[in-house]
């Protein structure tokens, strides 16, 4: 009994966790003129990563499926921000 209970809170921190990652919408501000140098670009990606990382953290809880969650969380907004840039040279930089 006490398995299937500890079993059972893992697997709703896990879905809180999941929720909380993609809970609220994702927003990032830039200026173009961030995309006009290499150097530029660089800097924007990389601040990119942190904001998405931050906006998909699993807050603590380091389960697989909160990390999976997480994961796609992340690939999908990346995407869904690369496709709103529309700046080839900045979506090479996407590792």
């Amino acid at each position: 009994m006490i398995n299937k209970t500890y079993l059972a809170a893992i697997a709703l921190v896990s879905a809180v966790a999941a929720t909380q990652a993609t809970a609220e919408p994702f927003e990032f501000r830039y200026k173009t003129y961030e995309l006009e140098t290499k150097g530029g670009r660089a800097d924007l990606m990389a601040r990119l990563g942190r904001s998405i990382d931050r906006h998909c953290a699993t807050n603590g809880v380091r389960t697989i499926s909160a990390r999976r969650a997480a994961e796609d969380c992340r690939q999908e907004t990346m995407a869904e921000v690369l496709a709103k840039i529309d700046n080839v040279e900045f979506a090479s930089l996407e590792k």
